[in-house]
């Protein structure tokens, strides 16, 4: 058993989205942005796994430490006023650079952000619906060439928080 659905938005995602927002002044925290992360972390991991079975992928997110450099790195050839409001959505005023890719295991705050940045990147916008953001995120999360399916995200998907179906 894994995390709670609804505790897992109110409590990670809403927070780190509603303040990249506000300090980033980009639409982060859209509805479609939210339920994609849901269906990413729970498609991952159910909210349950630390580290991938046999493989390098770190968080309930499952981010691979080359990918999680790779955002950093981006996030910092964004220049240095991007780079810090980054930081500061993600830890206030402690942090004065990323943290180590371990922190991805543990550190929810990271993960959501580093999920939410991975997925602003991609030129087309984040769709509407749930069997969309299915094939959305297969081709730009998981990739074609891993192993999550379409079917496999829609099937993850926690029901219980009442999201576009379509």
């Amino acid at each position: 058993m894994g995390l709670d659905a609804q505790q897992f938005m109110s409590y990670a995602i809403n927070p780190v989205l509603d303040k990249m927002t506000v300090t980033l002044k980009l639409p982060m925290n859209t509805i479609e942005a939210k339920q994609l992360l849901v269906g990413t972390f729970f498609s991952e991991s159910h909210l349950k796994y630390l580290h991938q079975i046999n493989g390098p992928a770190l968080g309930l997110c499952q981010v691979e430490p080359a990918t999680y450099i790779d955002v950093c790195n981006y996030v910092r050839r964004k220049g240095s006023g991007f780079f810090e409001k980054v930081l500061y959505c993600i830890y206030g005023d402690h942090y004065r650079d990323f943290p180590s890719e371990d922190y991805l295991q543990t550190d929810l705050r990271l993960q959501v952000a580093i999920v939410r940045l991975i997925y602003w990147r991609v030129a087309q916008s984040i769709p509407e619906t749930l069997s969309k953001q299915a094939e959305y995120y297969k081709t730009y999360f998981n990739t074609p060439l891993g192993k999550a399916t379409v079917s496999h995200y829609l099937h993850a998907f926690p029901r219980e928080l009442n999201y576009q179906a379509g």
